[in-house]
């Protein structure tokens, strides 16, 4: 995954024509300000134009109607604290979504990196309820 400067925005510009939307992606550093990536379909999706959607668009995904894949790993590196990292597999590459401190009460800040990936929240709902499954039956 590349970085996403962040001294940059990006912009989308939307076209609606009878024969199917137009994407135009816009940045602007400051200085100046130029169109970088034109598309219309998830088949147009790939390279720096998919690490632009996935950190600054990521609505996108649904709206063309592409597959994501999420993953939630836990991270025991700090035992005996420890955190989850929540990751959207989209076109065969991981982005993070949001690294979470608590996974029963998620804050403000991991809420809202969460909710800008379609069906993320949906996923981590699934995932609790697993984890207390399984755990209720290894301890009972």
């Amino acid at each position: 995954m590349k970085a996403i400067d962040k001294t940059q925005r990006y912009w989308l510009q939307t076209l609606f024509l009878d024969e199917g939307d137009e994407y135009t992606i816009v940045k602007d550093d400051g200085t100046t300000t130029s169109k970088i990536h034109t598309f219309s379909s998830s088949s147009d999706i790939q390279g720096e134009l998919l690490d632009i959607i996935a950190n600054c668009f990521p609505y996108m995904f649904s709206v063309l109607n592409m597959k994501i894949e999420y993953a939630l790993h836990t991270n025991v590196e700090n035992m005996p604290h420890f955190h989850f990292e929540l990751y959207a597999k989209i076109s065969e590459k991981f982005y993070l979504v949001s690294i979470i401190g608590d996974i029963e009460n998620i804050n403000i800040k991991e809420n809202s990196a969460i909710l800008r990936y379609p069906g993320a929240m949906e996923y981590i709902k699934k995932s609790i309820t697993y984890i207390s499954d399984k755990t209720k039956k290894a301890f009972s």
